[in-house]
């Protein structure tokens, strides 16, 4: 009686290759989809661990009274701007020059 396995050549070889093949390439390709499936973990988590690892950067608890920026404003040397009100500009000549002439 002659088994399957043990014929050299014919339809029992060629499943035999094939698992053989199928096997070693899982063997092959397994660990990239690992590392692919865990990096991929990784940067899912990304906010939850930042959070975790640089909280005493990321959050701070308040000191002091609260100061609004329009007593910003109200400092010298900083004045309005002429385009949009909204924004301020340093004045970038020296105070007593007229930027309007060229000596």
């Amino acid at each position: 009686m002659i088994s399957e396995h043990s014929s050299p050549g014919g339809r029992g070889a060629f499943v035999h290759l094939l698992r053989r093949l199928h096997f070693y390439i899982g063997l092959f390709v397994g660990p990239f989809i690992f590392l692919a499936a865990f990096t991929g973990t990784v940067y899912v988590l990304t906010p939850q661990l930042e959070n975790a690892w640089y909280a005493s950067t990321l959050f701070v608890t308040p000191q002091g009274k609260h100061s609004r920026c329009r007593a910003r404003w109200k400092q010298p040397g900083v004045m309005w701007g002429r385009m949009n009100p909204f924004m301020l500009c340093a004045q970038p000549w020296p105070t007593g020059h007229n930027p309007s002439s060229v000596c």
